[in-house]
């Protein structure tokens, strides 16, 4: 397991969920699916992009934060030209985008598409890169644990083979176990985690450029 992915010696990061756009294939064609950042900032997507709003979520923040610096102001500023509708969460932007309200909707998980698939919904989920950005869930065992053993036990589970097989063929997920999709998962490239701790005044600041400090 990758040393980057400990957290000191309680515990580490088992998975990894990429951020995707979300899309109606109603909508959107093929050839227009977007496969960057970049492309989501096009003027054809003004009046039909749904957004999710990031000051619900220090994830959505932290992507807001993350493309800042990989991209550049400017990229934020492209996005506000876009006439964006905003919604609260991504499971309430894969519903709106199922029923066709909008062609799409960023930033976003493909784990909120996979049950409207599954009831035949014309939507559809697409990996985002330039750069992958990625969210990460960790598990640690409590100091003062009654069963220290048994929760190792268990994480050891989550890290061998089978467990990472078991959890990336019951969601779309990657982890640093398998960034490579050789055991079933998603395989990405050079995954960029997200920070979950911005200040205040740098949130007030991407708000700003990105036109949502006064909506």
């Amino acid at each position: 397991w990758p040393k980057k992915w400990f957290v000191g010696d309680r515990g580490v990061t088992i998975q990894t969920s990429p951020m995707v756009v979300n899309y109606n294939t109603d909508i959107v064609k093929s050839v227009d699916v977007p496969k960057t950042w970049k492309d989501l900032a096009d003027p054809k997507w003004k009046g039909k992009a749904l957004f999710t709003d990031p000051r619900t979520s220090e994830t959505y923040t932290g992507w807001m934060d993350t493309v800042e610096k990989s991209l550049g102001p400017d990229y934020l500023k492209q996005l506000a030209n876009l006439n964006l509708t905003l919604t609260p969460s991504g499971a309430s932007g894969a519903q709106m985008i199922a029923a066709g309200s909008q062609a799409v909707n960023f930033p976003s998980y493909a784990s909120f598409a996979i049950p409207l698939k599954d009831k035949k919904a014309p939507i559809e989920s697409k990996i985002i890169t330039g750069p992958v950005v990625v969210s990460q869930t960790t598990i640690g065992v409590a100091s003062n644990s009654k069963h220290p053993n048994a929760a190792w036990l268990f994480l050891n589970y989550l890290m061998s083979e089978e467990g990472i097989k078991t959890a990336c063929a019951a969601f779309p997920v990657t982890t640093p176990g398998d960034f490579a999709g050789k055991l079933g998962c998603v395989a990405i490239d050079e995954p960029q985690l997200l920070d979950y701790n911005i200040t205040e005044a740098r949130k007030q600041a991407l708000l700003q450029l990105i036109g949502l400090t006064n909506r």
